[in-house]
């Protein structure tokens, strides 16, 4: 249990860099916008969009294959 715990804070921790609060942010805000009825700007959304991409397809290269 401990393990797990020390674990799950590791990765937490790894987790916490400009990137990961940027795209947070970025996300954040464009919730926000829809939430509140505002339509975001195209741009705007698009940036969302191209932030997330390369977010998530550097976190599927990164990660170790799976068999």
């Amino acid at each position: 249990m401990k393990q797990a715990l020390v674990r799950i804070i590791a990765q937490t921790a790894r987790l916490i860099d400009v990137k990961s609060i940027v795209t947070i942010t970025l996300v954040g805000a464009l919730v926000y916008t829809t939430l509140r009825g505002i339509e975001p700007p195209a741009l705007f959304s698009n940036a969302v969009m191209l932030v997330l991409g390369f977010f998530f397809s550097k976190n599927i290269k990164s990660s170790p294959e799976i068999d």
